[in-house]
């Protein structure tokens, strides 16, 4: 792991609080010059640019997912106020918290998404489904609190993207266990009586079933992994959420569709993550 992922490590555990250069240069054991200037060169921003856009990045995330007030968003990420927080949220996203949470679609080159990647790069295609699908009835629901964790902590040396939402994941997977073949479609909402909730269903596909033969028609980005459900979700929080930011690409509100198809191992799962976007601003694959 380069020095980069490894500064990203401690800045990402530390999202909620204050975290001062100097502070940073301390815990990684380098100078506060030598450290601005490495980071300046290698990012094209400074610590605390990266340390700002990442704030407001996740709490943008927080607004479109979740029913927490934005005056609570603002003191998770140690904001002065909320008007300090309504500033640099307009700044940063060209819309105010309120407008950005109440809008249909969200144009992700604003987001700064983490310097930290956990594999080299997967394919990412824009795909054009035009067969009239219907969309699946999202039947389940999963209700999540996800409290102050929402910020990221380490566990032996690697990013955990928010233990609540982790579990929450990895329990509805419980029931696809005895299933080769299957897609889930669902998203994450606000709540009335919790933080958040994913609502979701479970639908059972054939071997060589094709998105375009299952899908409601629009244009999807296409993103494929292979790992365990473990792996899944953490290339999903990361490398998934940064390719979308890369690629600019602006995200329709609605559910996502996940194939998930088994391999001889059983643990191992190749799938593939379609996610709506608007075809006026398509993503410009690299």
């Amino acid at each position: 792991m380069d020095l980069i992922q490894q500064l990203v490590i401690i800045i990402e555990d530390n999202l909620n609080s204050a975290l001062p250069v100097k502070k940073l240069a301390e815990r990684s054991g380098y100078s506060e010059r030598w450290l601005y200037s490495l980071f300046l060169k290698e990012t094209g921003m400074s610590v605390a640019q990266y340390i700002r856009r990442r704030k407001l990045t996740l709490s943008a995330l927080l607004l479109r997912h979740t029913s927490i007030l934005a005056t609570d968003i603002s003191l998770m990420y140690d904001f002065s106020s909320l008007q300090t927080f309504s500033r640099s949220f307009r700044q940063q996203f060209t819309l105010s918290p309120i407008r950005y949470r109440n809008a249909k679609a969200w144009d992700m080159q604003y987001a700064q998404p983490a310097l930290y990647r956990t594999t080299k790069g997967t394919e990412f295609n824009l795909m054009e489904i035009v067969e009239r699908n219907l969309p699946p009835a999202l039947r389940n629901k999963k209700r999540i609190r996800l409290g102050m964790d929402f910020i990221h902590t380490t566990k032996e040396g690697r990013l955990v993207y928010n233990r609540n939402l982790f579990q929450s994941m990895m329990s509805i997977y419980e029931p696809t266990y005895n299933m080769s073949h299957f897609m889930i479609s669902g998203e994450m909402v606000p709540a009335e009586d919790t933080d958040s909730e994913i609502i979701y269903t479970l639908t059972k596909i054939g071997k060589s079933t094709q998105p375009e033969k299952i899908l409601p028609g629009g244009l999807y980005v296409s993103q494929k992994f292979k790992g365990t459900f473990e792996h899944i979700f953490e290339f999903q929080m990361y490398d998934a959420m940064g390719a979308l930011c890369d690629n600019k690409c602006i995200l329709k509100k609605g559910p996502m569709y996940t194939l998930f198809h088994r391999t001889d191992n059983k643990d191992i799962m190749n799938v593939q993550f379609l996610i709506p976007c608007l075809k006026t601003y398509p993503c410009q694959a690299r």
